[in-house]
């Protein structure tokens, strides 16, 4: 994963504010996927955003959803919204990155879309993107992502937003530690367990893959932490959303909320698959268009 993200068609590359983002100026390797030079997603590689003039500037925030993931440039949500609003008269620009939570979503708002002045700020998320926001080893929680980077993890300070891991350690710190024991703040990711690493008193046992894979499906018990817990997460995410819509605000731009659908809306669309999201917009008061429907 490591030589992967270090060759020059990675799309994704490692960064120190975010934890990963889009490359300038990439193409993936499969061919799918272009990036301008400033990051954002076009249709051809190197595209210059900043060189066009538009009356209207609308920027898109959120994961591989809003990013258009295994679809095309011209099949992606923000080149459709684009045509559909009379193309020339309206530049949006799609800062979806891939794996994201809310909170990349807010702080890469910070970082790379409030300097382009947008007229509209489009955040859209999925139910899944609040527990991403948790973490802070992304591959512990899902190793299939091959994904070798961490990110900042907000945590509450009173009533105020601090921000842990920033700058975030880089790739080659993470993977040359002895224990995963010795990472910083593995304690504030969730799915970080103690006993399905290593216990001294059992290491007798540990050639035994049985008996790792048995400790792993059985575990005896799990140690609840409060900096992991679903009121925490409540929490956290209210702070984040409302602090972020306020920002937009304040810059002149008008701040919108977008709950998104994923596959499984489409098999089911009864089914509510985002209730912790739907819950935490309203409990803070805060408009949002619910697009699963």
């Amino acid at each position: 994963a490591l030589d992967q993200a270090r060759k020059k068609q990675s799309y994704i590359v490692y960064d120190e504010q975010l934890g990963w983002t889009n490359g300038s100026s990439r193409r993936s390797e499969d061919g799918l996927y272009f990036s301008s030079v400033e990051g954002i997603r076009s249709g051809v590689m190197g595209t210059a955003f900043a060189d066009r003039s538009a009356s209207y500037r609308i920027a898109l925030l959120g994961d591989s959803v809003m990013f258009g993931q295994e679809v095309p440039f011209e099949d992606s949500l923000g080149y459709q919204l684009e045509i559909a609003l009379g193309g020339s008269e309206f530049q949006v620009l799609n800062f979806g990155v891939m794996g994201y939570g809310v909170d990349q979503m807010y702080l890469r708002y910070e970082k790379d879309v409030r300097k382009w002045d947008p007229d509209v700020v489009i955040l859209g998320f999925i139910g899944d993107d609040v527990v991403r926001s948790m973490t802070v080893y992304p591959f512990i929680r899902a190793p299939e992502w091959l994904m070798p980077w961490s990110k900042p993890r907000f945590v509450l300070q009173g009533k105020d937003l601090s921000l842990l891991n920033v700058p975030t350690a880089p790739p080659e710190r993470i993977f040359s530690v002895n224990s995963v024991q010795e990472l910083p703040f593995i304690h504030y990711d969730p799915y970080y367990c103690d006993c399905d690493w290593e216990r001294s008193y059992w290491k007798f046992f540990y050639h035994s893959y049985v008996f790792r894979s048995i400790l792993s499906l059985y575990p005896l018990y799990q140690v609840q932490r409060d900096e992991t817990s679903s009121e925490s997460r409540r929490e956290i995410h209210r702070e984040i959303i409302k602090t972020f819509v306020d920002k937009v605000k304040s810059a002149c731009s008008i701040p919108l909320i977008v709950l998104l659908p994923t596959k499984e809306s489409y098999l089911s669309p009864q089914a509510r698959f985002h209730p912790a999201g739907d819950s935490i917009l309203r409990e803070a008061d805060i408009d949002y268009f619910d697009a699963t429907s």
